[in-house]
Order: structure tokens, then sequence, then C-alpha cells
């Protein structure tokens, strides 16, 4: 499993990985290219909004865990902002089903309290009854994870007033 430490740098656009005591910078890696592929759009979708991620996966066969995630930090000076993002997340998983229900395949994307070194944060990451982690299923997680940054994106003004 591949852990991400997605810092701000100090003019505050982009972050940064620190790999051991190696940073990214020091390998000629910058902006956003620090962050997988495979989960790389919600996070720029989260850091546009305001949240900070501290770290993300995309997830991987035969990690310790092979689901897609992200921690984001607490921002105690905006605390309604983990309700705008909890809202944004359950109209995304609304919207997979219809007439309210979702149906047995459908994968949610849940927020989970998490504390860290850095504070109190939130663990965001997907939610399936399928307990099958192959390739497919990553893959199949990540899209999920594609079609969330896109809902957020889409419904920003609804869901984060001040965008």
């Amino acid at each position: 499993m591949s852990r991400k430490r997605d810092k701000r740098k100090t003019d505050g656009t982009h972050p940064e990985e620190i790999i051991g005591q190696v940073s990214t910078q020091d390998l000629g890696v910058t902006g956003f290219e620090v962050v997988e592929e495979g989960i790389r759009s919600l996070v720029v979708v989260l850091w546009e909004r305001g949240y900070n991620t501290v770290c993300s996966c995309a997830g991987h066969i035969g990690g310790l865990e092979p689901l897609p995630w992200i921690t984001i930090l607490v921002n105690e000076a905006d605390p309604w902002s983990l309700l705008r993002l909890n809202q944004a997340v359950g109209r995304f998983n609304l919207s997979q089903g219809e007439n309210g229900m979702l149906p047995e395949t459908a994968v949610t994307w849940v927020l989970s309290p998490q504390i860290t070194q850095g504070g109190l944060a939130v663990y965001l990451r997907p939610q399936s009854l399928n307990e099958r982690r192959d390739r497919k299923e990553i893959l199949r997680l990540r899209e999920i994870g594609e079609k969330l940054a896109k809902f957020i994106q889409l419904h920003c003004r609804d869901l984060f007033p001040l965008c």
C-alpha cells in the first residue's frame, strides 16, 4: 500500500509527499502528481473546496487496505465543513439508487472519525457489500470515487455555498 502524505507547500497550493526522509520535491515530483492517479481527482476536488487531506491511497491488491481512501483533517475554524461534506457524500450515495433505494451492488462512500498526529480527522472511503478485493473490484471502486468527485463538482453551489 502506498500511503500518501498530502501536505500544502508554503504557497498553499500543492501537496507534498514525504517518503521516509526524502520529499517529493527532492525526487522531482510536484503538485498533485504525488497523489496516486486512482484517487487524485477526488483529492483535488476536496482541496479546491478547502479540505486539507493528509494522506490517501488508491487501493492496491494485497495491501493492508485494498480500498481507496482519503484522510481529511478537521477544520476547527469551520466545523460545519464536515457536515457539508457528509451531506455531499450522502446525496451522492442516494443518487446511485432509484426511489431512495440502493441496489445490493451499490457502493456507498462513508466518513469515519479518525485521530491522527495532526489532530482529529475523518476517513473517507467506499463501503461495499462485495468482499471481493481483486483488481477488477479495486478499479470499480476507483471509478465510483471519480463519480463522487464529479458529483461534488456539479453540485458545488448547492452543497458548498462558499465555493
